[in-house]
């Protein structure tokens, strides 16, 4: 396999039919062994094909069908319509003589088999903008009809239909050019995806642009009989492409769905129930459903044992691409040994401090280590060249430390930063606040000019209500007492803007200079500590950090002077603290880290519940004298940890009541946000503030339910509600308190969320069942929580061991359903989730069904998945529900029926 830029190069002679017929062998035999493709991102296109003499084969190349190739290009493609032309020119080149045709019909198949190989559009790339293939293949359904399923057969299943929209209109031409011709009939039976095969007669926008086939059948019987015969011999010779991670198509209903822009009363978009409509339309006077299953049997009886679908073979593989290596990679940096630092131009330099750029994430100290390393011998250079960003600044602030700076540079550094950074500060607090003139020019003075007097709680005020809220994509704050502002949100999330002041301020410290850059940093040091303290903390902590997506670091020593020296620029100890909880909270449940984040985490989870925080949500300054010191500052960090995301501090709560099961947490407050917030996602903001009132009511005095159920409130959009998902990242969702509130409320919450229809218990999918269930493992004494990580079942290794996770998701499934069931939530809307949700939940299905409690689930489940139901009853003892086996051996469905009765005989 070719691992390299250099194409594999196929000389041709596109007069000789000799030389046309040798290129297109050496071309298949590219694409059998892989050397037709490079690895890129995925793989792209490897082969040049050239003329005899050397050059690349132009369009006049293709000869008399020059024309064909030009109109070829054009439907093919919506980008670079001459660039890259090679195949389709020899393909062109082919066509001229007749007497290629079994050559290109070799050189087809060999493309198909390729295409469905990979099952994946991102391994066909010839360039940036088009795939391989597409007009060659166009070009031989154009001249020979016979060949078009070749092309239909090339559009495989995972396709990308935004990028490469265009190929797939070419069905649509082949339509329009031949009609429903038998050739045109059998590409339809040979492509693969109900989705694609709408092409033939649709556009991307579900336009009808061509007769359908249910029309062309309806006005010609005998090609439907041609068209079912045409079916059973491609099912039975070539299994459909089964998608990646998707769920396999009916081998042969998919075919009728695709039959027709159906007109049934559920959007195509409602696929269960939409596919149900659709089994009971007529063609000829026919069911759908009947004809598919009789057709189904009849591909069964010919060939016994097929399989009707499968899964690409690249999909098959650990590594799909094993057998391309990727190049090897070209060191971005120059290599100082070869070419010195005082031959740079201009492009070497912004390379060099291209990681420093504030559009990048997060940076480690790494980071600047290693550009000390790089930039050991240049002198000032580095300055003068040191780009005018906040990255530019962090890295200057740091070089004031490092030991590779001398100390005859830092007056020079101290000038840069003082004629660069204040100012970038201010136009990022201005670009992302609504201030008057007057406004703007009282915080421009009082941060760029030392000398001002202005009041600093005022400015403070005026910042804070000024300040844009982060434009919706978080929500208006990390929690009502820490806004999390649209300047500290986006990239590194203001990291660069704090490292530098950090290490300016440090600085100051330690050499004890006075200047008023130092008056200036002060001023933006405090009013982001103000702000944001818990975000400040943790992106300095992170420049640190041993792990990549946490602000976690190993060494204990190195994390407690810094620590130190944040409480020695003024951070509360309590915040610092504060913010190693969340920490320790995030990181606990990662392999790689160290133990002692999960232990540590511990260890406060047991002084919050001793020291009551949780009961009172006692602040210190509330707490009586006689409080020993440990409490205090227990209740001191709880009363900082009121600045952290609600979900995090829910994930407290949750491990507070695990170990103090009695705790009355501290969550009215947050439990009212997260309904008033997730209701107006759904409702009117009167309407939503109407229905939560009327749900606390209902939560505190288990009266009032069925007046709750969406009919009664006459608001049908609340079978829509989805209360599993928080109002904004980071934000609490309602579901997320079932098992936070007192016993009672929460369960009352859980029957009113399952009496919303068919989504009522959707939220048993959420990562916070999970979570929830291994807390009630905690709750029990089952597994203590020191242990709650580490453990086999619910730790750790659910995320590296997938039948762990899947053995952890069937037990979790099955515990939430065994409770739901024992506080009286109805049969159906259980079955509903086992089936259409639950992970392998028969035993909890066959418990109904042997208890007589299975109910008709026609109007609950979609036909396929009553099918499914039947499959899990069928691993039980069929001979204890054979009630329910009779109610489905009535249903509606032929497919269910069918399976029902033959569950009944056995």
């Amino acid at each position: 396999m070719s691992s390299s830029d250099t194409p594999v190069s196929i000389f041709v002679d596109p007069l000789s039919p000799d030389s046309i017929a040798q290129a297109l062998a050496e071309y298949r035999q590219c694409l059998s062994d892989g050397s037709a493709f490079r690895r890129r991102m995925g793989l792209q296109f490897n082969i040049q094909f050239l003329h005899l003499s050397g050059r690349p084969l132009k369009a006049e190349d293709a000869g008399d069908n020059r024309g064909m190739l030009q109109r070829a290009l054009s439907a093919c493609r919506s980008d670079e319509r001459e660039t890259n032309i090679g195949e389709p020119i020899l393909f062109a080149a082919a066509l001229s003589f007749p007497e290629l045709l079994p050559e290109l019909e070799r050189t087809a198949q060999a493309m198909v088999n390729f295409a469905r190989s990979r099952n994946d559009s991102g391994d066909m790339w010839l360039d940036d903008y088009n795939v391989f293939g597409i007009e060659a293949l166009y070009m031989l359904a154009l001249v020979e009809p016979a060949y078009t399923f070749y092309l239909s057969g090339f559009i495989v299943p995972y396709w990308d239909g935004e990028t490469l929209r265009q190929p797939l209109f070419l069905f649509g031409k082949l339509v329009e050019r031949y009609g429903w011709s038998r050739d045109v009939i059998k590409a339809y039976v040979w492509s693969d995806g109900m989705h694609l095969r709408r092409y033939f007669f649709m556009d991307g926008e579900g336009t009808q642009l061509q007769c359908d086939l249910l029309a062309h059948f309806t006005a010609h019987p005998q090609d439907y009989q041609w068209f079912k015969s045409q079916l059973v011999e491609r099912l039975g010779q070539r299994p459909l492409l089964a998608s990646p991670g998707g769920e396999a198509e009916h081998p042969v209903l998919s075919f009728y769905y695709s039959l027709a822009d159906w007109d049934v009363d559920a959007e195509i978009w409602q696929e269960g129930e939409w596919q149900d409509q659709v089994k009971q339309q007529l063609l000829l006077g026919l069911r759908i459903e009947d004809e598919a299953l009789a057709l189904l049997a009849e591909v069964k009886q010919a060939y016994p044992g097929v399989a009707l679908s499968r899964m690409a073979p690249a999909w098959q593989l650990e590594d799909r691409y094993q057998d391309w290596p990727l190049p090897d990679a070209a060191d971005p940096c120059c290599d100082d040994e070869e070419w010195g630092i005082d031959q740079w131009d201009e492009d070497d330099w912004e390379e060099c401090y291209y990681p420093l750029h504030p559009s990048r994430d997060k940076l480690r100290v790494t980071v600047f280590e290693d550009l000390d390393d790089e930039l050991e011998e240049a002198g000032t250079q580095w300055l003068t060249h040191l780009p005018a960003h906040l990255g530019g600044c962090a890295y200057a602030a740091w070089r004031l430390h490092s030991s590779k700076t001398a100390s005859s540079e830092h007056g020079a550094i101290l000038d840069w930063l003082e004629a660069t950074l204040p100012e970038l500060l201010l136009q990022q607090m201005l670009y992302y606040g609504d201030f008057s003139d007057s406004e703007e020019q009282r915080v421009q003075h009082w941060l760029t000019d030392a000398s001002s007097d202005d009041d600093e709680q005022a400015l403070f005020a005026l910042l804070r209500d000024n300040l844009y809220h982060d434009g919706g994509t978080r929500g208006e704050w990390i929690s009502a007492s820490q806004p999390a502002y649209q300047l500290w949100l986006f990239n590194d999330g203001g990291q660069r803007a704090f490292l530098s002041l950090y290490w300016l301020l440090q600085y100051r410290q330690k050499t004890g200079q006075e200047r008023p850059l130092f008056v200036l940093a002060e001023r933006h040091w405090q009013l982001v500590v103000a702000l944001a303290p818990l975000r400040v903390i943790n992106r300095i902590f992170y420049c640190w950090s041993d792990y990549a997506h946490y602000a976690a670091i190993n060494d204990v020593e190195g994390e407690s002077q810094l620590a130190r020296e944040l409480i020695g620029l003024g951070i509360p100890e309590a915040m610092i603290e504060a913010t190693l909880i969340v920490t320790d909270q995030q990181v606990a449940g990662y392999r790689p880290a160290d133990a002692r984040f999960w232990q540590r985490y511990c260890a406060r989870v047991e002084a919050f519940a001793q020291a009551g925080c949780a009961e009172t949500g006692m602040d210190p300054v509330d707490s009586h004298q006689s409080v020993p010191p440990q409490a205090l500052f227990a209740q001191a960090s709880f009363a900082a940890l009121q600045k952290a995301y609600p979900q995090q501090l829910l994930a407290l709560f949750a491990h507070i009541k695990a170990v103090a099961p009695q705790a009355n947490l501290p969550i009215d407050d947050y439990f009212s946000a997260a309904l008033q917030a997730s209701l107006e996602k759904r409702l009117a903001a009167g309407i939503a503030v109407k229905v939560k009132d009327q749900l606390l009511d209902y939560l505190a005095t288990g009266e009032g339910l069925e007046a709750l159920s969406p009919q009664a409130l006459g608001l049908p959009q609340l079978q829509g509600w989805e209360p599993h998902y928080g109002s904004t990242a980071g934000h609490a969702a309602p579901a997320e308190f079932v098992w936070l509130l007192p016993p009672s409320q929460g369960e009352r919450l859980a029957r009113f969320f399952a009496q919303l229809g068919k989504r009522g218990l959707h939220w048993l999918g959420c990562s916070y069942v999970e979570e929830a269930y291994a807390n009630s493992r905690v709750a029990s004494g089952e597994i203590p929580l020191t242990e709650r990580w580490s453990h086999s079942e619910v730790g750790y290794l659910r995320h590296s061991n997938p039948s762990v996770g899947m053995a952890l998701l069937m037990a979790k499934d099955h515990w939430a359903l065994s409770w739901l069931d024992s506080i009286g939530v109805g049969e159906c809307e259980l079955t509903h989730y086992a089936v259409n949700q639950g992970r392998d939940q028969h035993a909890f299905v066959c418990k109904l069904a042997g208890e007589g409690r299975l109910p008709d689930m026609q109007e609950w489940l979609t036909a396929d998945e009553r099918v499914r139901l039947l499959y899990m009853l069928k691993q039980g003892e069929l001979a204890c529900y054979q009630a329910s086996l009779e109610i489905m051996s009535q249903d509606s469905s032929a497919e269910v029926r069918q399976m029902a009765e033959s569950l009944l005989e056995q």
